[in-house]
């Protein structure tokens, strides 16, 4: 077994990060991610329960940031979005 695997292996088994995976081998979490992300996609695996908490986590953290406590309805979002057109 290669390096590459060996460590896709070690993320997909222990649940290890990729910084941490990183600082072990040497290697960029960035470059680790992706390796793992096209082995995920390759092989057909669901994301792991890490990857669905940063996921999530991302997404709703986004959203919070672009809010800006103003909630529109569907209505009221066509009628803005009619009247700057």
């Amino acid at each position: 077994m290669d390096i590459k695997e060996q460590i896709i292996q070690e993320y997909l088994t222990q649940g290890g990060g990729f910084r941490k995976l990183g600082q072990k081998y040497g290697i960029s979490r960035t470059t680790i991610c992706k390796w793992v992300m096209i082995h995920q996609g390759i092989h057909n695996l669901p994301p792991t329960e890490k990857q669905q908490k940063h996921s999530v986590y991302s997404m709703s953290n986004k959203r919070n940031k672009s809010n800006t406590g103003e909630r529109l309805s569907a209505a009221e979002l066509q009628e803005k979005i009619a009247v700057d057109a």
